[in-house]
């Protein structure tokens, strides 16, 4: 199943109240997951568990997905996931609720690093957290630094 399919099932199903949804297996995109979010978004699902594992969803991580109202678990393992946005820690969603996202498998993830990313979602937030501030404390260091050289 390709992300026009799968698409057209969830406006298809639209109104139900449907809890878990298995889309593993199957050829869906960051592009088709994020359309399948927004009529869930719309519709205010009730969805609370969605399997995405084994799909084609990458490279970034469709942040559109952890706004689906009901959401509790989110399976994206074995999928082309390169990089978590640091945008998810700003997401008042994730703070509100216990929110499980599988990520194992991605071979590729850089963002946060593949180890992290396999310990579960809070280590990532923690991760992603703490390289906010190593990024903010080696920008304020460069920034003093470049100051000193100058002068």
């Amino acid at each position: 199943m390709k992300d026009e399919e799968a698409v057209a099932i969830t406006k298809a199903v639209r109104g139900l109240s449907i809890k878990s949804v298995r889309f593993y297996n199957n050829r869906i995109t960051k592009m088709g997951a994020e359309e399948m979010s927004k009529i869930m978004i719309q519709d205010e699902s009730l969805l609370e568990d969605f399997d995405l594992s084994k799909n084609l969803i990458g490279p970034d991580f469709p942040i559109a997905l952890v706004h689906i109202p009901r959401i509790k678990k989110l399976n994206v393992a074995y999928n082309k996931l390169e990089r978590i946005s640091v945008k998810l820690l700003d997401i008042q969603a994730i703070r509100d609720r216990s929110l499980d996202i599988k990520l194992e498998a991605n071979w590729k993830l850089q963002e946060p690093p593949f180890q992290v990313a396999c310990m579960g979602y809070d280590q990532v937030l923690r991760w992603l957290e703490d390289s906010r501030e190593k990024r903010r404390a080696l920008e304020t260091i460069s920034t003093v630094l470049g100051e000193k050289a100058r002068s």
